[in-house]
């Protein structure tokens, strides 16, 4: 996974243990996968972040995909989480929070706690002549 500050992106891989589920295989933000519960992980204080409301078409029967043990599928994922303009001007060095898959019934078989630290940090700030601080 890669967290710029704003954005937290990567591939999702989804795998069973026992039994099988049938989820949307186009992995849509917010709809068939989710991230939840995010807090800062410095302090633990729950932190504003952007939920984007998706309305996708309802799966075509070739989007379901039914995954049994011993099979996995993966698919790139992007969650626009932060916004200077609407969770304000302090974007996170790092946040803890939980995915969440939601089968095509809506249930949810599994929930995966992760930590993610920014990758790409911010430049140091300017002195008060503009230059780069050292």
């Amino acid at each position: 996974m890669r967290f710029d500050g704003e954005r937290l992106s990567g591939r999702l891989l989804v795998g069973v243990e026992t039994g099988s589920i049938t989820f949307d295989r186009r992995l849509v933000e917010n709809v068939s996968v989710e991230l939840k519960s995010i807090v800062d992980c410095t302090n633990g204080q729950p932190l504003a972040f952007l939920e984007v409301d998706s309305f996708p078409a309802p799966p075509e029967p070739d989007e379901l995909l039914t995954l049994t043990p011993g099979y996995w599928y993966g698919a790139d994922v992007r969650f626009a989480l932060f916004d200077t303009h609407f969770t304000g001007p302090a974007l996170p060095e790092c946040f803890a929070g939980e995915l969440r898959l939601r089968t095509e019934s809506g249930h949810i078989p599994g929930r995966l706690p992760l930590r993610v630290e920014r990758s790409v940090k911010p430049p140091p700030p300017a002195d008060a002549a503009g230059a780069p601080a050292p």
